[in-house]
C-alpha cells in the first residue's frame, strides 16, 4: 500500500489536476463498479494489475478492451488484476458499453463519490497502467496499438512468478 501512494504521490508532482471543490482526494480510491461496489487499489494486492482507462467516445479504448481482457483470461484472473477505468465519461453510455464487455474479464469502475488521486496524472487516452503485486507503480503506457500492447504484455509477464 505504501509504494502505491508514493507512487502515485509522485505521478501527481508531475502536474496533478484539482480536485473538484468539496471532494477529497483518495491516494487509493479507484472507483465503483457497476453494482456500486468500491474498488481500491489495495483490493488488486497479490497479483500484477492492469488499469486501462477508457471512455465510450475513444474507438482505440474500445478496440483495446477486448484484447486486454484475452490477455488476463491467458493468464488467469488469479495472477493478472484487470481494471478498466470509465474517465472523462458520461456514466450512463460507459455503464451501457462496461455491461457490454463485462463477461470478457476485468472490473468495469467509474469515479463517483470520491476523486481519485491518480486522475490528474492520467493524460490522453487510451492509457494503461500496470500496478506490481505490492501495489507500486511499474510503468504507464500512453496510446494505443500493437506496439504499446507488446510493451505492456511483456512486462506484465514478468512481473508473474512462474507456476
Amino acid at each position: 500500500m505504501r509504494a502505491a501512494v508514493a507512487s502515485l504521490l509522485v505521478l501527481l508532482a508531475l502536474g496533478p489536476a484539482p480536485a473538484p471543490a468539496g471532494d477529497a482526494a483518495d491516494d487509493n480510491y479507484l472507483g465503483e463498479t457497476l453494482d456500486g461496489r468500491t474498488a481500491r487499489i489495495d483490493d488488486y494486492l497479490g497479483r500484477p494489475t492492469v488499469v486501462a482507462f477508457w471512455a465510450s467516445w475513444c474507438a482505440p479504448c474500445l478496440d483495446e478492451i477486448p484484447r486486454l481482457q484475452a490477455f488476463q483470461r491467458r493468464l488467469g484472473p488469479e495472477r493478472l488484476g484487470l481494471v478498466f477505468v470509465a474517465y472523462q465519461d458520461t456514466p450512463g453510455r460507459s455503464d451501457t458499453l462496461a455491461r457490454r464487455f463485462a463477461d470478457g474479464g476485468g472490473d468495469f469502475v467509474r469515479a463517483r463519490e470520491r476523486t481519485p488521486a491518480y486522475l490528474g496524472a492520467v493524460g490522453a487516452l487510451p492509457e494503461t497502467w500496470l500496478f506490481t503485486a505490492d501495489g507500486a507503480v511499474a510503468g504507464i503506457y500512453k496510446g494505443a496499438g500493437d506496439t504499446v500492447l507488446q510493451r505492456l504484455f511483456e512486462r506484465a509477464e514478468a512481473l508473474i512468478p512462474p507456476g
